[in-house]
């Protein structure tokens, strides 16, 4: 997906998170299984949301 096509005046703080971390290069993130704002914000910037359910799973996931 591209990023938003909505005004920046109109656009939420996990709109603008999402899309600074597409500028920088950012193409997956790794989060709980809540549905965060950002997590709800990434998809339309190209980011790909990688959940866990557990802690233990995400350390798990963040050593491999």
């Amino acid at each position: 997906m591209s990023e938003m096509s909505e005004p920046r005046a109109n656009m939420t703080g996990a709109h603008a998170l999402a899309a600074a971390l597409h500028r920088h290069g950012v193409r997956d993130v790794f989060g709980q299984s809540i549905p965060s704002a950002l997590f709800l914000a990434a998809p339309h910037h190209g980011i790909r949301q990688i959940g866990y359910r557990t802690e233990n799973a995400g350390a798990a996931m963040a050593d491999a």
